[in-house]
């Protein structure tokens, strides 16, 4: 938690479709030839391999860790509970309650520093009264403090930064605001903005034009790809829904919980990146008051989502309510399974970013879907969706049950269920009018050359280093034709290598022959049997891909999610031996998992950081990558302690901007750091793993862990 706001991090990934988690590929099959840009991946965050691999566990897996936070998480739905049968019974009494509690925060937010600076006054008077160099002594104490306080009061200060996206106006898209205009007479709202995004969402904003002066203004964001997904119907119950929000106020309501969130959050960063010994006491007291506070607002959080869904319902009925949720996840479906990767294969091998992916996107998110049973299993699991501790919407499961066409089939199984809700709704056919190109009307195609054109911009480093590992492979996939051409043949290594190639550069579909060739030549081959094997079971719902899992499973922890996968199947099948015996070797594999990301995954400022390994070839290609950089004034080179082999070295980069952007930077700084850092992160060649950060100031306690080791410092502009 303390250290984000400061890393500014980046994640190579092409796959911005936020909505759609499965898109991103839970298992590394390049394993022969780990470039930079796949070591980049997801690695510049923190914690990230290691939450990552926590999310991953099955909830089934029991654990000292997981039992743990099973009473963590029991004690917080207690909570929950009894806040809404409070706000039931007595709506007076739990406002009362939430206030009281907020004011408790408040309170100690202030107090405590307020006490200590009085403290440290009343220390400097004594010591003042006995000799001046004791008061000389206490310099550096005061010193370190006041820039602890100075940082604890800039953080009290929560900035509310207006929506961004592209506006739209009333004379390019009359069809869109006519709907608007209608639903807002409707609910009794009216809207200021309206800002089109790229995302799969909606939302509404009411944004304090004076800050604590008021004067709200309404701003609705409607996303792009939501609206394709969607018919025009469907939509107009999410824009019910999102002026619901509106039209009861939740935004005013809501924002002084945001912003006492928001500022214990920036409160902590800054302190901890002094290691002030004010942490101690606030993390003292969150730890404390947060789980409280938290569960009391959560029940806010979902009343008003309940209320918005109520006036949905009102305006674009139940059926069309239901419908939106269901076609989402549908339409998710689609998405899923590497099809964004296939919309990129469909392009040249080029350096530039294709300038109409989008026009690609609404022809794949409004295909009919033929993968029925892909389709009935994500409805099952929406069916069966339980509620989560932190969630602050209501289930899916739960919100859908405003349609009779829903309700009248409780008495099914859930498979059977699922299955009439696919018929009942038509949730496979093709949407021959999606809401983006009704509403959007003659401006349709502008508003995705306008989406793609942006797309362009965000990717354009990442697209140019996936161009060249594209070209990489082909290269390679030369090399390894002509030598098969010359009457060699390939040994496994790179029969396993020329599959992935195929896969890489043609789709899953297209690598499957290969992978299936390897296995009738070495059937214990765990790579190939567990993409076979996955495919298999989870494509094409065919069982016969659990020998093959089984394989996989049984090969080592590098093959979790083929543990993963048949553990759920057995589980589903109620074959509870065979699942116990997955779940055991699931948790020996996450035991180990979780070992290695305790050595490599985390660097804090605390623990050590020694002088690197790099030899000097080394060290040369880095500062050879890096040194075009205008804004970089120096460049430091840390390792992380730990036994681990050379190939698994981890490395902290630590670079200092010509103007350095502070503890708590604002806006524009934060942008220019985090660009840089991004801008670093694809280009520059480390020696293995590594983390990049910028340094906030002179006082930066990475710096100073740097300055005490000789070596560190590898690049200076003069």
């Amino acid at each position: 938690m303390a250290s984000h706001l400061h890393n500014f991090m980046h994640e190579c990934n092409l796959k911005e479709w936020s909505w759609n988690p499965q898109t991103k590929r839970s298992f590394k099959r390049n394993w022969h030839n780990t470039s930079n840009a796949t070591k980049r991946a997801g690695e510049f965050s923190m914690t990230s391999e290691k939450e990552e691999e926590s999310a991953n566990l099955n909830s089934t897996i029991s654990t000292p860790q997981k039992d743990k936070a099973q009473k963590e998480k029991e004690r917080f739905l207690a909570r929950v509970k009894q806040a809404e049968e409070l706000a039931h019974q007595s709506p007076t009494g739990y406002k009362l309650r939430v206030i009281l509690w907020a004011l408790v925060g408040y309170l100690y937010m202030f107090i405590v520093p307020v006490c200590l600076i009085a403290i440290l006054a009343l220390v400097i008077l004594l010591a003042a009264k006995f000799s001046i160099a004791v008061v000389v002594g206490l310099k550096p104490v005061v010193a370190t403090l006041a820039v602890a306080f100075g940082c604890y009061i800039k953080a009290l200060w929560v900035r509310f930064e207006p929506p961004s996206g592209n506006e739209l106006n009333r004379k390019d898209y009359p069809q869109l605001f006519a709907v608007i205009d209608k639903m807002s007479q409707q609910t009794g709202v009216s809207v200021d903005h309206v800002l089109l995004q790229r995302d799969f969402n909606a939302s509404v904003v009411q944004y304090p034009k004076f800050g604590l002066f008021g004067f709200y203004e309404n701003y609705l964001n409607i996303g792009l790809s939501l609206m394709l997904a969607l018919t025009e119907k469907e939509f107009q119950s999410v824009i019910a829904h999102e002026l619901g929000h509106l039209a009861n106020h939740h935004s005013k309501r809501s924002a002084w919980i945001y912003s006492m969130r928001i500022r214990w959050a920036q409160i902590m960063i800054a302190l901890h990146a002094q290691s002030s010994v004010l942490l101690v006491l606030m993390m003292r007291f969150l730890d404390w008051y947060q789980p409280r506070f938290l569960t009391l607002t959560q029940v806010i959080a979902r009343q008003q989502e309940r209320e918005a869904d109520t006036l949905a319902i009102a305006i674009a009925g139940a059926d069309a309510h239901a419908r939106s949720f269901l076609a989402i996840t549908a339409r998710g479906t689609i998405m899923s399974n590497n099809a964004m990767e296939s919309i990129y294969r469909s392009y040249p091998v080029e350096t530039k970013p294709p300038g109409d992916v989008y026009n690609k996107f609404a022809e794949q998110i409004s295909r009919a879907i033929s993968e029925k049973a892909i389709l009935v299993e994500a409805i099952e699991t929406l069916l069966t969706e339980e509620p989560q501790p932190f969630d602050t919407h209501p289930s899916s499961a739960e919100r859908i049950r405003s349609s009779a066409l829903v309700t009248a089939l409780d008495d099914l199984p859930v498979q059977q269920k699922a299955e009439r809700l696919v018929e009942i709704f038509a949730l496979d056919e093709a949407i021959e009018n999606s809401a983006a190109a009704t509403l959007f009307g003659a401006n349709y195609q502008k508003a995705l050359n306008t989406a793609s054109q942006e797309w362009q911009r965000e990717v354009a480093e990442a697209w140019a280093m996936r161009a060249e590992m594209m070209q990489q492979s082909m290269t390679r996939q030369n090399e390894l034709n002509k030598k098969v051409t010359a009457g060699t043949e390939l040994n496994l290594e790179e029969r396993i290598e020329y599959a992935n190639i195929i896969e890489t550069l043609e789709g899953i579909e297209k690598a499957l022959s290969y992978f299936e060739a390897i296995l009738k030549d070495h059937p214990e081959e765990p790579l190939s049997a567990f993409i076979v094997g996955a495919h298999r079971l989870l494509t094409n719902r065919d069982e016969a891909g659990i020998p093959l899992l089984e394989i996989a499973a049984n090969a080592g922890r590098d093959y979790c999610r083929a543990c993963e996968i048949l553990l759920h199947y057995f589980t589903k099948k109620e074959e509870m031996q065979k699942a116990a015996q997955y779940e055991k070797l699931l948790i020996a594999y996450y035991e180990e998992l979780y070992q290695s990301s305790q050595e490599k995954s985390v660097i804090q400022p605390v623990e050590e950081l020694v002088t690197h390994t790099a030899n000097q070839e080394e060290i040369e290609e880095l500062v050879a990558s890096i040194k075009h950089f205008e804004e970089i004034r120096a460049l430091y080179i840390l390792e992380k302690n730990g036994e681990i082999q050379e190939d698994q070295r981890v490395f902290l980069l630590l670079i200092r901007m010509q103007k350095d952007p502070g503890l708590i930077p604002d806006e524009n700084r934060q942008i220019k750091a985090q660009k840089l850092c991004n801008e670093v992160a694809a280009v520059v060649k480390c020696p293995g793993r590594f983390y990049v950060r910028v340094i906030s100031n002179k006082d930066d306690s990475f710096l100073l862990s740097a300055t005490r080791l000789g070596n560190a410092l590898i690049y200076s502009k003069k």
